[in-house]
């Protein structure tokens, strides 16, 4: 097995480094899962003693949404108490730690993918605060981001003080996200495939996933005492007989059609929410402001509807128990006559309700997670299908098509169908669930196409040249020489093939000699400007038409129109930006009219910044 090193003086194997590495971060992070968890309780606590006027400490994993279901006396409180936490929250969040803001996931994702896992070491204190202050005082929004961002943070701060190379910092950074998720949804094998899964929208990071498991069992075990040894949702009695069968098969599928347009707009709606007020936020004098008028926004949502109030955590328990009685007047199912057609247009629209009122809460940039107010819309929807199909094509119980939905849901919504499949078997105390969420889960995942609600996600791991290039810019960052390096300076003369209405023999002649020399050829317009690019994969057609001397028009159909482009005084770090979030491997330089300029292939800019590192170590920077 080869050798990995720890640091510079210490060489060690790799099993007995992520042991013992896993093992302290899934400690701490597990430990700060606790205390956070324990601080948004006192201050759901505290907001119970101001609406009922007596004081009751919240046991298990109930939450705000639970109490809001019992009489209060002043019910109006809660949706001002939710302004008043997010304002409190949000003021600290901006002042602070601005990155904190929102779910904390994407932020994660792009901390992992950008900054190599190092982020700065006051996050997690501040994420942890302003969260539990707008979670605890009702916003409508979950624990797990916050919970990622909080266990990520630990494991980046964690491979500093023990000085690791950037690459274990990316894999620590990845073990504290599993810690930290694993304490609070009891499901420590789920939180490690989350971990790794949540990077990439088709892909895992593998090679993080023994320290992840690691972290997660460790932060498990020791907080399972302290929250008690039970799972936080109902267990679930599944017969496998009928789990199976192959009318239960062909519902899963319905399910997964049924669920794929809800987990789409779930992704339109939150998207559009949060360019809103981005937009918005550039409009304000103060960008605080921002989550306080989502706040608002919300506060009416929450005065008729309470219960859409904080994570739901509480709701998600009634609902997996096939318990809709808080969703009718007096708790009286007759009040509907058991119309299961209307029972299950209350369940979407009220889990519409709460997608909508989370979309507004993270959008607007307010410290809270999407993870389980997700959940509990895909468990209302799951059950809403039961009622409306589930219950004519199987004989399976309601809760099973709310443990599905809830899967699947968040499986779309997020691109992690292994996670959450493995997920809803342990939270639920019943593996035999894995498969038929599985099932649902991808097919989800493939019908809500390439959208998720998390924008830093890519597509698949990116090449080992941009993970070295990224170390290099660590490196030489704040240097001189760094400042100094603009896109044209990095840039080599690729000549463009001009494209002006159509392809002549010439053109295809000096495009396949390019294509097979570079790996891509550069297009241009009349104008001098990119319009296209040929690579590899469409050198058959290329020289198809060069053949058969026909044929061009089709060729053209397949040109990339889509151009990662960067322009020419530009510095070196928003070159490799545009590589990572595009996945490509080379930029169009263009000048200040847009004209091209040259290409930045990805290979000769790796070698290009070793060679400023190593002339900086050999003192010979200019």
């Amino acid at each position: 097995m080869p050798r990995v090193g720890l640091s510079g003086k210490t060489v060690i194997r790799y099993t007995e480094k992520w042991l013992a590495l896993g093992v302290v971060i899934g400690l701490i992070s597990g430990l700060a899962s606790y205390m956070f968890f324990y601080l948004i309780g006192f201050f759901e606590s505290l907001v119970l003693y101001i609406a009922n006027g007596s004081y009751t400490a919240l046991s298990g994993f109930k939450d705000i949404s639970t109490m809001a279901l019992g009489e209060l006396s002043k019910p109006y409180t809660i949706p001002l108490l939710s302004v008043f936490g997010i304002a409190l929250g949000s003021l600290i969040t901006y002042v602070f730690a601005p990155e904190t803001e929102g779910s904390g996931v994407d932020s994660t994702i792009r901390s992992y993918h950008r900054d190599m896992g190092k982020v700065r070491y006051r996050v997690p204190i501040i994420k942890a605060l302003s969260s539990a202050l707008s979670i605890g005082f009702g916003a409508s929004a979950g624990l797990q981001g916050p919970a990622i961002q909080i266990g990520s943070s630990l494991g980046s701060i964690v491979s500093r003080i023990l000085r690791l190379t950037p690459e274990d910092r990316r894999i620590a950074f990845v073990a504290g996200m599993a810690g930290g998720l694993s304490t609070l949804f009891r499901s420590p094998l789920g939180a490690a495939f989350f971990a790794v899964e949540v990077l990439y929208k088709r892909d895992l990071e593998v090679k993080a996933f023994i320290p992840a498991y690691i972290s997660s069992l460790v932060a498990f075990t020791v907080t399972a005492p302290l929250f008690g040894y039970s799972y936080i949702l109902p267990s679930l009695q599944v017969d496998p007989e009928k789990l199976f069968r192959f009318d239960s098969i062909v519902s899963y599928v319905l399910l997964a059609l049924y669920i794929a347009p809800f987990t789409y707009l779930f992704i339109a709606v939150y998207t559009s929410l949060r360019r809103f007020f981005n937009d918005l936020a550039k409009q304000l004098r103060f960008r605080a402001l921002k989550p306080i008028v989502g706040a608002v926004i919300v506060s009416p949502i929450i005065f008729v509807a309470p219960y859409i109030a904080g994570s739901g955590m509480g709701l998600l328990t009634l609902i997996l128990r096939g318990d809709v009685s808080f969703l009718i007047p007096h708790g009286d199912l007759n009040f509907i006559g058991y119309n299961s057609i209307l029972l299950s247009l209350i369940l979407v629209v009220t889990a519409l309700s709460k997608v909508i009122a989370t979309s507004i809460t993270i959008g607007s940039g307010v410290s809270g997670g999407l993870f389980m107010p997700s959940l509990l819309a895909g468990s209302m929807l799951g059950l809403s299908y039961y009622y409306l199909v589930g219950s004519h094509i199987s004989q399976l119980s309601p809760e099973i098509y709310a443990y599905l939905g809830m899967a699947c849901f968040m499986a779309g919504a997020a691109k992690v169908p292994l996670a959450v499949s493995i997920m809803a078997g342990e939270m639920g105390d019943n593996y035999l669930m894995i498969a038929p969420a599985l099932v649902t889960s991808l097919l989800v995942r493939e019908f809500s196409g390439k959208a998720s609600i998390y924008s830093w996600q890519l597509t698949s791991r990116v090449r080992e040249e941009v993970i070295k290039a990224l170390n290099i810019l660590e490196r030489i960052s704040g240097s001189r020489i760094y400042s100094s390096i603009t896109a044209r300076d990095l840039s080599q003369r690729i000549e463009g093939i001009k494209i002006c209405g159509g392809v002549d023999v010439g053109d295809l002649q000096n495009i396949e000699r390019t294509v097979l020399e570079y790996g891509f050829a550069p297009l241009i317009d009349s104008g001098g400007r990119p319009c296209g690019i040929i690579d590899v994969s469409n050198i058959d057609y290329v020289i198809d038409s060069l053949e058969k001397g026909s044929g061009v028009e089709r060729l053209l159909t397949f040109i990339r129109r889509d151009i990662p482009v960067v322009k020419h005084d530009r510095g070196v770090g928003d070159v490799v930006s545009v590589i990572l979030e595009r996945e490509v491997p080379y930029v169009f330089i263009v000048d200040d009219e847009g004209r091209y300029v040259g290409t930045v292939v990805l290979d000769d800019l790796y070698f290009r910044l070793l060679d400023i590192l190593l002339r900086m170590q050999s003192g010979r920077e200019s």
